[in-house]
């Protein structure tokens, strides 16, 4: 079976899996000029500082939204407070009644 073919900023190229990773980009032969610059992806993927899951502010979590408005008395640990990993449906959640306390708040 041929590599699939991928897309990005830096043009189209064949992507070499193996065991479920990504391992190699080729560029397509139809490419006049491909960039190099696609081949920085494999490090990006599998790397050291790739965030792996939704990850969320501790105060937010713990005080909700507006923890970090000027006027909380939360607002201090902005900037130096940790974030908590949390699971794709947390994520959501957290994300869908955010929306809805904005929506219902200023329409």
């Amino acid at each position: 079976m041929p590599d699939p073919l991928t897309s990005q900023h830096w043009g189209t190229h064949h992507a070499q899996v193996h065991d479920g990773k990504l391992v190699g980009l080729h560029p397509f032969a139809q490419d006049p000029a491909p960039s190099p610059i696609a081949q920085g992806l494999l490090d990006t993927l599998q790397g050291p500082l790739r965030i792996r899951a939704p990850m969320v502010r501790g105060g937010y979590l713990q005080h909700g939204p507006g923890s970090s408005a000027p006027t909380s008395k939360h607002r201090q640990g902005r900037g130096r407070e940790r974030f908590v990993e949390i699971d794709w449906e947390h994520a959501s959640s957290l994300v869908a009644d955010e929306l809805e306390r904005v929506r219902s708040q200023y329409t």
